[in-house]
């Protein structure tokens, strides 16, 4: 993967003519000097801007370049008007293919539009080249086929990673999230590593991630499979939940109980228990085949009896009639006893709850003050206390002498009392709160029961005061409510069979799941990782040292969490001077680059920097800086620097170091010959 700038073109046309500058670059070291507020920094933020990539300078729509390319500049002390302006830049990849980018600044076409001709049209614009238009900070420009970044990203041989933003949705790791390690321009990029990187795309952990792609780590590609398990997990546990209540609806008309049906997902399916349903008859649980094959025996009997007359079942009817009133009576009773019992069942749970809670505020309380204690506070806390808080005298609340009384727990004992306690009130919570849908369902089925008795109460009433040659309706109306109990538990049971046989599928994949999960790597961080992150390491602290790093002389590691330069675990960047700040970014960006020399990597072997000698760093450090990075030529790697140092001093820093050198004197935009 390479990335390889050969000329930029900034062309402007005035009231007064065209205007603008052309550099040529080469490989290795490319130094470009000129003075304060001539251009250079306008020629860096142009090149980011032909790349599409100026959110990295501003969040605005705005074109993020200056009046000189806008709106209008001064020439010998008369002010010139921009009419029309464009930047060209020209690139090439290390396949030796060339592309040659034109983005408009100002003028009639939009700015969005970046038109692209597959050649050296810069360096040989004698030549024809095939043209083909592209758009850019528009919806799909990183992933459409007509998006600029899609297209770049080709060139470059870049797949370009999937990632989380904030909101859970997955978008590519945008090209501005990458080239912050690339390109360090003036205004903001000097205030720490990826201080340029845009926060509007909403990208979770978006420096690390564009850390690990160019780096060309395999942790995010491990933890992109982790997290896509976690989800697949999460979403597989919804779904056997749903079908959990799916089952339980089914079941709800009978009032019916299930049992043996995992709550969770399994792996074998079906489960050595199978699943079953249990109704009740006469307030006892039967087995759901059983109650349907002892109704239908039950309705077989009485279909074979005639159905007798008013006149002919009267004496019966009487008898049933009184029965029937006796039932009510005890079942009525029974219903009353089973709603009491839910109610101390579902008061019993209301104090558990209370306790699980009053536990939960004791273990934080508890936890805090292990912490304080922890990180040195010697305050005497306790949780607790037997004194007065008016008069603070000791409140004596047991009835054993104080000698007999054994020592207090220790902050670390209460909390793992307090733990257990939590533990055995929250099995109880789940214990009552079964009994107590098992009571309620209980309740419904009695209730059912109850208002059965009653119809069949009324039936015998209306029979008895029917005439004597009618048939008797409490007789039909015992077959009618006996098939259609039948039917009904009947079409439960079969539903819920095939409501079952979904978890066959659903235990197959929670198994594809968990071989999945137990193939992962423990760590995030691969062999190859470890090895690439020490060898950075090793490359950062040789550069710290070279460049005369001050603030302290331990090495400094470089995180397996953030990838960044870490001492003792916090940033490094808090405890060192600003030269020496502006030395680790400086040490950090080169590292990268020289780390793609030895592993394979993503890095595409450029690095820009926009007046790198910031915070009046040493010139010692500064010639160490030179001459580390002109060794990228040997690599066919590219190093940019715009700076507006003095003359003589660059020069003579350059002295003896393999470079391009491009010094401008006065403005670098000036009138181009017609």
């Amino acid at each position: 993967m390479n990335l390889r700038l050969n000329r930029l073109l900034l062309h402007i046309v005035t009231n007064k003519g065209p205007y603008g500058v052309e550099i040529p670059f080469e490989d290795g070291l490319v130094v470009i000097r000129a003075d304060n507020t001539s251009g250079k920094s306008t020629c860096i933020q142009s090149i980011i801007y032909a790349l599409g990539l100026e959110k990295m300078l501003s969040p605005k729509k705005e074109v993020p370049l200056p009046p000189v390319m806008t709106s209008f500049f001064e020439d010998n002390g008369e002010e010139i008007y921009v009419l029309e302006s464009d930047v060209f830049l020209e690139i090439s990849n290390e396949k030796d293919e060339t592309l040659t980018i034109k983005r408009a600044v100002k003028g009639e076409l939009d700015t969005r539009l970046v038109s692209v001709w597959k050649g050296p049209a810069l360096s040989n614009p004698m030549e024809k080249y095939q043209k083909q238009d592209f758009y850019v900070r528009d919806p799909g420009a990183a992933t459409n086929n007509k998006g600029f970044h899609t297209y770049l990203a080709s060139f470059l041989g870049w797949d370009l990673p999937m990632v989380r933003t904030y909101d859970g949705k997955e978008v590519p790791l945008y090209m501005e999230c990458i080239f912050p390690l690339l390109i360090v321009e003036q205004k903001r990029g000097w205030s720490g590593i990826q201080s340029n990187m845009p926060t509007i795309y909403r990208i979770k952990e978006v420096e690390k991630r564009s850390i690990e792609f160019l780096a060309g780590l395999e942790a995010y590609e491990t933890s992109i499979k982790k997290q896509k398990l976690m989800e697949e997990e999460t979403n597989l546990k919804n779904e056997w939940k749903s079908q959990v209540s799916n089952c339980e609806s089914l079941v709800a008309p009978i009032n019916g109980i299930i049992h043996s049906l995992p709550v969770n997902p399994v792996t074998d399916w079906p489960p050595v228990v199978l699943p079953s349903i249990e109704v009740y008859r006469d307030e006892k649980p039967l087995p759901i085949n059983r109650a349907i094959k002892e109704d239908k025996i039950h309705l077989s009997q009485l279909n074979e009896e005639e159905i007798p007359t008013v006149q002919q079942a009267a004496p019966c009817l009487i008898d049933e009639l009184e029965k029937a009133r006796n039932l009510l009576e005890e079942k009525e009773v029974s219903l009353r006893a089973l709603f009491e019992e839910i109610n101390v069942e579902k008061s019993q749970l209301q104090s558990i709850t209370i306790r699980l809670s009053a536990l939960e505020e004791d273990l934080r309380r508890n936890k805090d003050i292990q912490k304080i204690r922890k990180y040195g506070s010697e305050e005497d806390l306790v949780p607790t206390t037997d004194a007065c808080p008016v008069c603070h005298q000791k409140i004596v609340d047991y009835i054993l002498t104080e000698d007999s009384l054994e020592k207090p727990m220790s902050i670390d004992e209460n909390i793992k009392f307090i733990e257990s306690q939590k533990e055995i009130f929250t099995k109880m919570k789940e214990n009552t709160s079964k009994v107590v849908n098992i009571k309620e369902k209980q309740l419904l089925s009695l209730k059912d029961e109850v208002n059965d008795i009653r119809s069949n109460i009324r039936a015998l009433k209306q029979t008895l005061t029917s005439s004597e040659r009618s048939p008797s309706i409490s007789f039909l109306r015992e077959r009618i409510l006996l098939d259609q109990r039948i039917r009904l538990e009947s079409s439960v049971l079969e539903q819920f069979e095939l409501c079952t046989d979904k978890f066959y599928n659903l235990a197959s994949y929670w198994k594809f799941i968990l071989e999945r999960k137990k193939l992962l790597p423990k760590d995030t961080l691969s062999k190859s990782d470890l090895n690439k992150i020490k060898r950075l390491e090793n490359l950062f602290n040789e550069q710290l040292e070279a460049y005369g790093f001050s603030s302290f002389r331990k090495d400094i590691e470089i995180s397996p969490d953030t990838y960044k330069p870490t001492l003792e675990g916090f940033n490094l960047t808090f405890d060192v001077s600003a030269s020496d700040h502006i030395r680790t970014i400086w040490a950090y960006l080169n590292s990268l680059l020289e780390l793609s020399r030895e592993f394979e990597t993503n890095h595409p072997g450029l690095l820009i920097f926009d007046e790198p000698r910031q915070q009046d760093a040493s010139e010692i450090s500064y010639y160490e800086l030179l001459k580390r990075v002109s060794k990228s030529k040997e690599h066919n790697q590219q190093v940019i620097f715009a700076t507006s140092e003095n003359r003589e001093l660059i020069e003579r820093a350059l002295q003896n170091i393999e470079h391009t050198y491009r010094n401008f004197e006065g403005k670098m935009i000036k009138k181009l010959a017609r």
